[in-house]
């Protein structure tokens, strides 16, 4: 009876970890992306500064 449970404690903590890991997945993509528009945003800045104020 104790090693069914502790079984079945096991495979609940697992998938419970795997459900988690594409959530992760997820916000690590966002950041990824969010961080290619803050790299495209800033090269436009720096190209405005060095027409207008070079």
């Amino acid at each position: 009876m104790t090693r069914k449970a502790l079984l079945l404690l096991l495979l609940w903590c697992s998938s419970i970890l795997c459900c988690g890991c594409n959530t992760v997945g997820g916000a690590a993509k966002g950041a990824a992306d969010g961080a290619k528009k803050d790299y495209e945003e800033a090269k436009k800045a720096d190209a405005w500064l060095q027409e207008n104020l070079w």
